[in-house]
């Protein structure tokens, strides 16, 4: 994959609670949202998906990623 580089991402709590209910025992929530944005550009989600994902200017969630 390359050089790592941190990245930070502000988010609204709800969400990361929404994240953090999808994790199972050792999985962390850095991995969790890697691999999200992996599926992401992979094409993995489903293309009849109507969600918006153009980046919001109040600091809330872009788009639900399940």
């Amino acid at each position: 994959m390359g050089e790592r580089k941190d990245v930070t991402v502000p988010m609204d709590e709800e969400f990361v609670e929404e994240i953090e209910a999808q994790l199972t025992y050792g999985d962390s929530r850095a991995g969790w949202i890697r691999e999200a944005c992996q599926m992401r550009l992979d094409g993995e989600f489903d293309e009849s998906d109507d969600t918006d994902t153009r980046p919001r200017t109040d600091g809330g969630r872009v788009a639900a990623l399940n």
